[in-house]
């Protein structure tokens, strides 16, 4: 332990320690923050919809014997929205929490930069604690890698995207179960149940959609950054 004494006191295992320090504290940061935002999402998706996170009945478990075949196809179809609505909704609550971690922990990142940073222009590089400059090089780094996660993953477009085709899916649920209660279509009018299947086809071939983008135009150029500090 001794003979480590004169390496650890070293200018060079300092630094290494305080890098390390504010990568795990950035790490752990982004682990709370993603998962208080998990747990509001959640929150936020049980208020809107009872129960959405359990998986919905096979249409084998809720044909009645003797069911048409019509009656049948309606309660695959059925099926098919339930799962559909819980993907968008799983798919909303992901780019979510990514979206609120981001931009929490650039905020976070990016203001202890912005105080380093006020510290180096004041003092110069060379009058200031070469630990601050370590400081605000690992913090700025940081800064730009959670400052384009929005814009490369398109996180806000993305959870547009997915809860208008979740809240879609469930107005399409409703419908159905509302035509099993009355027999009648959205308009109010008769409709029979071969009627409803191809409404319901066409609704499904509508909606279908993934609704996950990327662009990776928006990777920031380091270079320039890199270029700018010289200057």
């Amino acid at each position: 332990m001794r003979s480590l004494l004169p390496f650890l006191n070293q200018p060079l295992a300092k630094h290494t320690g305080l890098v390390i320090l504010l990568v795990v504290f950035i790490h752990l940061a982004r682990w709370v923050l993603t998962w208080q935002a998990q747990i509001t999402a959640d929150s936020f998706a049980k208020r809107f919809k009872a129960k959405a996170d359990e998986a919905p009945a096979r249409p084998d478990e809720i044909n009645p014997p003797g069911a048409s075949a019509e009656r049948i196809r309606l309660n695959e179809q059925l099926f098919e929205i339930k799962n559909r609505a819980q993907h968008h909704l799983d798919v909303t609550a992901f780019f979510y929490t990514r979206y609120y971690m981001a931009i929490t922990l650039f905020a976070i990142v990016g203001g202890t930069a912005a105080i380093a940073l006020l510290f180096i222009t004041r003092f110069g590089w060379g009058g200031v604690s070469p630990y601050v400059i370590t400081v605000f090089l690992v913090m700025s780094g940081h800064a730009a890698f959670y400052g384009a996660f929005p814009r490369i993953f398109k996180q806000d477009q993305n959870i547009a995207d997915n809860k208008k085709l979740y809240a879609r899916y469930v107005a399409l649920e409703n419908e159905v179960k509302s035509f099993f209660t009355t027999g009648q279509g959205i308009d109010g009018k008769e409709r029979s149940e071969s009627d409803i299947i191809h409404y319901l086809d066409q609704q499904l071939a509508k909606l279908h959609n993934f609704a996950i983008g990327f662009d990776y135009t928006k990777v920031p150029s380091y270079t320039d950054t890199f270029d700018g500090l010289k200057k």
